[in-house]
């Protein structure tokens, strides 16, 4: 079975947390991250971090069809909703995934 490239937005705590979410998934593996944060220290030894939309623009030309999970938590729901519709001008599918513990609301949408 072919695996399913995903890529991380956002280096910091949440990338932590949602990487083996999404590698206990079958077949889906997290090629790449990417934040908007200068000089910031990679949060996985084995995955390139990338910085902002330049690297990204560059890096897609050649790693197309992939999925994504923004990483960025609280309070950034405007930032989360941008970058998510600016990824999928790009061609990228969302990937959602939820921890095995995870509850929702029956009033959430």
């Amino acid at each position: 079975m072919k695996t399913t490239n995903v890529i991380l937005w956002g280096g910091t705590g949440q990338s932590k947390v949602i990487r083996p979410l999404v590698e206990s998934l079958p077949n889906h593996k997290v090629v790449a991250v990417f934040d908007d944060t200068e000089d910031l220290s990679p949060p996985f030894s084995d995955i390139p971090l990338y910085c902002g939309w330049g690297d990204f623009t560059e890096w897609v030309t050649t790693n197309p069809n992939c999925k994504f999970v923004v990483t960025i938590g609280n309070p950034h729901s405007i930032a989360r909703r941008t970058i998510s519709s600016k990824l999928i001008l790009y061609g990228l599918n969302p990937l959602t995934v939820m921890g095995p513990y995870v509850s929702i609301g029956p009033n959430t949408s």
